[in-house]
């Protein structure tokens, strides 16, 4: 799906639509489509990466989710605030994202289908509510949110198999039954590369 754009000069026409569809005057109007301007300006400032996929991910699921009637003004703001504060919390759990993607990649490569062998090729999936609308086109998970690479899955038919969730038990079991700290691993493997020391 394409993401709303983010730029207001011109404001997207669909931004103004939707402003204009949650507002009864001609004040409000001019209101929500400031909120989206601040927004847009809040963006250009940002320098996180993974803050502006949130920041992307909630202006897409306020325009195009059909379940919640937000305001500009409250999404952008109080509930881009939560989100952020999902995405801090999120950032303190995930073990280092080259650990976590060989284990999730261990996991997805470990099924196969009778009679036709090991299959590679699953999808893995985008979770969390904001993020509805960002999992696809988009490498996993480089590309992903802290928030999302935890609620990553993979379907299997109805059933869905929650490889984000996985693969931090299974880090988290190692570290605690073997007294590792994968952090600070990961952090001496990089220091060890950049000196030469391999």
């Amino acid at each position: 799906m394409t993401d709303i754009p983010i730029c207001a000069d011109p404001i997207p026409k669909e931004v103004i639509a939707y402003c204009r569809s949650v507002s009864t005057t001609d004040k409000m109007l001019d209101y929500e489509k400031r909120a989206y301007v601040d927004f847009c300006e809040r963006y250009a400032k940002e320098r996180s990466k993974r803050k502006k996929i949130v920041m992307q991910n909630m202006l897409n699921h306020l325009l195009l989710s059909k379940v919640h009637g937000m305001k500009p003004s409250h999404a952008l703001n109080d509930a881009l605030s939560a989100a952020f504060q999902q995405e801090k919390e999120a950032e303190k759990t995930l073990y280092p994202l080259e650990i976590h993607s060989e284990v999730a990649h261990i996991l997805t490569s470990a099924t196969y289908t009778v009679g036709r062998g090991k299959s590679t090729a699953w999808t893995i999936h985008t979770g969390g509510w904001y993020s509805e609308f960002r999992g696809e086109g988009r490498k996993a998970f480089a590309e992903w949110s802290a928030g999302e690479i935890l609620g990553s899955y993979v379907k299997f038919g109805a059933h869905h198999f929650s490889i984000g969730a996985t693969t931090q038990r299974i880090l988290s079991m190692l570290e605690e039954r073997y007294g590792l700290d994968f952090k600070q691993l990961e952090k001496d493997r990089v220091n060890k590369q950049k000196t030469g020391n391999r």
